[in-house]
C-alpha cells in the first residue's frame, strides 16, 4: 500500500449505527486527532448508487484520491469496487487476505482496545454472545471464541433456529467478525493522544462495558445482543488520560 495522507474519517450510517453509534465515532475521531464525517445510506436509488454518489463528491469536490477500508474478505461481492470503478476514486484495503492470527497479533503491538458491542444471534450462541458482549477482543475473548469453534468442528453444535429462522450456530465463528458475527468500536490504541471512555452521564464517572445495559434487537433480518446507548440508559462517551 502507497503512502498516505488522512484527510477525514468517514463513517456510512445507519448501518452499523448500533455497533459503534454517532456519539462514539465523534469522540473517537477527536482522540485520534482527525476530521469526522457520517455519511446517511439508504436505498433511494439503490444502496449501490447512495455509495458511488458519496465517491463521486469525494473525488472531484474534495479531491481526495482514495477510500481505505478495513475489509479483510470480499464478503460483499466487491460491492465497494463496484461503487467506485466509475468515479475515478481508488479503494485501498490494506488488511485484505491477512491470516486472523496475524491481524490479532497486532492488537499487542499497537495497543488496540477494541471492545464487543454487538453480536449476532444468528451465528453466535446467545451463551457465548452473554460471555463476550462488553468485553474487549483480547487473548481471554479470543480464547472462548477458538473454544466454540473447536466444539463445531467435533460436530458437538448442531444448526438451530434463531428468531423463527435456521441460524449459523453449525459454523465456525470469524475471529474478526467478518460475517457479520460480532462488531467492536476501538477506544483506545497507540495511534489515539487520548483513550475513550464509556461513562455514566449523571455523574460522569468512567464505567466498564460489561456494566453497560444490554438490549436484544429482533430487525427482521436476525436478532442482535448489543449494549445500550439509549437516552434511557444513561449512557455516554468521553476522552480520558491515558
Amino acid at each position: 500500500m502507497p503512502h498516505i495522507t488522512i484527510k477525514r474519517l468517514i463513517t456510512f450510517f445507519p448501518i452499523t449505527s448500533l455497533a459503534h453509534p454517532n456519539a462514539f465515532i465523534k469522540v473517537q475521531a477527536a482522540a485520534l486527532g482527525f476530521p469526522s464525517e457520517t455519511l446517511t445510506i439508504s436505498n433511494e436509488p439503490s444502496y449501490l448508487e447512495c455509495y458511488r454518489n458519496y465517491m463521486k463528491r469525494f473525488y472531484v469536490e474534495d479531491k481526495v484520491s482514495a477510500l481505505v477500508t478495513g475489509d479483510i474478505e470480499d464478503v460483499a461481492h466487491n460491492f465497494m469496487g463496484k461503487a467506485a470503478y466509475p468515479t475515478g476514486l481508488r479503494i485501498f484495503s490494506p488488511l485484505f487476505g491477512i491470516h486472523r492470527d496475524t491481524l490479532l497479533s497486532q492488537f499487542q503491538l499497537y495497543k488496540l482496545k477494541p471492545m464487543i458491542t454487538l453480536i449476532s444471534l444468528a451465528h453466535v450462541p446467545q451463551n457465548i454472545a452473554e460471555q463476550l458482549i462488553g468485553r474487549f477482543l483480547d487473548e481471554s475473548t479470543i480464547s472462548i471464541l477458538k473454544q466454540h469453534n473447536e466444539q463445531v468442528k467435533a460436530g458437538l453444535i448442531v444448526q438451530g433456529i434463531t428468531a423463527g429462522k435456521p441460524n449459523k450456530h453449525h459454523i465456525e465463528v470469524d475471529l474478526c467478525g467478518e460475517n457479520g458475527e460480532f462488531h467492536t468500536m476501538c477506544l483506545d490504541g497507540s495511534a489515539f493522544a487520548k483513550r475513550v471512555c464509556l461513562v455514566d452521564l449523571s455523574s460522569g464517572v468512567e464505567i466498564a462495558g460489561v456494566d453497560v445495559p444490554r438490549k436484544l434487537l429482533d430487525d427482521g433480518y436476525g436478532l442482535y445482543l448489543h449494549l445500550d446507548y439509549s437516552v434511557g440508559a444513561g449512557v455516554g462517551f468521553d476522552l480520558r488520560d491515558k
